[in-house]
């Protein structure tokens, strides 16, 4: 599990991903690189009816968040609507920088926290995965998944494939609400 830097703040602008740079990186199948569960407990998108990153949820009037083309930004927490004492904190952000080559068949993902669909809380958003590589292969999977359960789930996140030369056929997935 990879831990962004988050310094505590309520400037969100000035918090990082985990960073990995080499040559060439490889996630074999079964292999998992996961930032899932570690982005904020609040941030600032967060919402009693979901919390919201890469795209809307319903009843949630805050506005998505981060950068499309270059994610960096952590996943926002759920709000406890309801006094519960529980807080599911949103996805990490994870940036790979594969000079060579990412062969990806394995799993990266920076999901939100899941909670039970009974605790009555909005759900947190999916965090950030930045995969910057000479070349992309594999059959793997990308993930930045908001929380998924009932109407009031979190948002996807955001995921930026900049890779020169792309054969990548896996799964890309930063779902949201009505999944």
């Amino acid at each position: 599990t990879l831990i962004p830097y988050d310094n505590g703040d309520e400037d969100y602008s000035n918090d990082a991903p985990i960073e990995l740079e080499a040559n060439i990186i490889t996630v074999e199948a079964g292999g998992h690189i996961s930032s899932d569960g570690k982005g904020y407990a609040y941030g600032p998108g967060i919402s009693s009816y979901g919390a919201v990153h890469g795209g809307y949820v319903l009843y949630n009037d805050e506005l998505p968040y981060g950068n499309a083309l270059a994610p960096t930004s952590l996943g926002s927490g759920n709000a406890d609507l309801y006094g519960h004492g529980t807080r599911y904190s949103g996805g990490g952000a994870i940036h790979l920088i594969a000079n060579d080559g990412l062969n990806l068949f394995g799993l990266i993902s920076a999901n939100a926290d899941e909670f039970d669909y009974y605790d009555y809380k909005g759900g947190a958003s999916g965090g950030s995965i930045w995969i910057e590589a000479n070349m992309l292969t594999g059959d793997g999977v990308l993930q930045a998944n908001g929380d998924k359960s009932g109407d009031d789930a979190g948002s996807g996140g955001r995921i930026a494939i900049d890779a020169e030369n792309n054969s990548f056929t896996g799964d890309v997935q930063a779902l949201g609400v009505f999944r």
